[in-house]
């Protein structure tokens, strides 16, 4: 992780023959700048191959990350694709959260400082 951290929880359903891994993102996503956000998920989903796909959590704020994995007949996963599962939950949320803050803080005087652009050129 580079760009932020984030919480990690993993559901084993065998029942369902089924793995859930899901990544919360530890900032709120105010209700009126949802729509934004919800623009940029939509061009990450559309233009970016990833087993996970990010969605807002409409209770909390916070966003989040998902992949559900198939547990195969002899209920055991093979440990490249737990691996390669974690890891898009991870990196979907920590490669696009620079352009999700310039969402939340356009003029933020820290990130102009440093160089961030203006626009998040993902949306726009």
């Amino acid at each position: 992780m580079e760009n932020t951290m984030m919480s990690v929880r993993i559901i084993c359903d065998i029942h369902e023959k089924r793995v859930m891994i899901f990544g919360e993102a530890p900032f709120n996503i105010p209700q009126n700048q949802t729509g934004e956000v919800l623009k940029l998920l939509n061009h990450i989903h559309q233009h970016e191959y990833n087993t996970a796909h990010c969605f807002i959590n409409m209770e909390n704020g916070h966003l989040m990350s998902q992949v559900v994995l198939n547990i195969d007949s002899s209920n055991s996963m093979d440990y490249d694709v737990f691996r390669y599962g974690l890891c898009d939950v991870c990196y979907i949320i920590d490669n696009y959260y620079k352009g999700i803050m310039e969402i939340l803080f356009p003029t933020d005087p820290v990130r102009v400082a440093i160089g961030m652009p203006k626009k998040n050129k993902l949306i726009r």
